[in-house]
């Protein structure tokens, strides 16, 4: 559903697409998270997006949104719409404010002005600054797990730019959230002193 130019007989159908995300939720369940949070971006929009488009008169029908057609109630999530936020502590957490490329988690840190993590980008990035009252704040992109064979919509050489990571936080007492993010390195990833494969 993306506006996107599409490759013909690259791209799975949506049936495909809905199946794969559940399939992908099942093994995150499977591990027994206690607090789940699904944080919409712009591909879920797109369902929307394409809904209000093309076919307005469905939209109220049962299974016509992202959080019915992936189970999120059942599933135990909570569901954050795209181009909203989520807080945990002192963390925002939103999928993107408006702004693409290198620079897009210093802006969203500006635009917050404070602790904000990111994805939309696919690049992996923390940038931290100080203001004049002594506070640091981190602005962090998380990057991506999508395979660049798959990208079909810009040249392949900027998408070999991206990082395979993801983003990693633990929140303290306070509230304060410390970020960072870890590269998958030849499909090994370091999490807290651990190397997994």
């Amino acid at each position: 559903m993306s506006f996107h130019a599409k490759t013909l007989g690259k791209r799975p159908g949506f049936a495909k697409e809905v199946k794969a995300g559940n399939e992908l939720l099942d093994k995150i369940d499977a591990l027994g998270i206690p607090h789940k949070h699904f944080l919409a971006g712009n591909h879920e929009y797109r369902f929307d997006r394409y809904l209000a488009e093309k076919a307005p008169e469905l939209s109220d029908l049962p299974g016509m949104n992202v959080q019915e057609l992936l189970r999120l109630k059942e599933r135990g999530w909570t569901y954050t719409p795209y181009k909203s936020e989520l807080r945990i502590g002192k963390l925002w957490l939103t999928h993107d404010e408006g702004n693409a490329g290198p620079l897009a988690a210093i802006k969203a840190r500006n635009t917050y002005s404070g602790n904000v993590a990111i994805g939309h980008c696919h690049a992996a990035t923390v940038s931290y600054e100080g203001n004049a009252r002594g506070e640091s704040h981190v602005g962090i992109s998380c990057g991506w797990l999508g395979s660049v064979k798959n990208v079909d919509y810009l040249h392949q050489v900027k998408a070999r730019r991206w990082q395979h990571a993801v983003g990693v936080g633990l929140v303290d007492t306070n509230g304060h959230v410390h970020l960072g993010v870890s590269a998958i390195v030849k499909g090994k990833i370091a999490v807290f002193g651990e190397i997994y494969s």
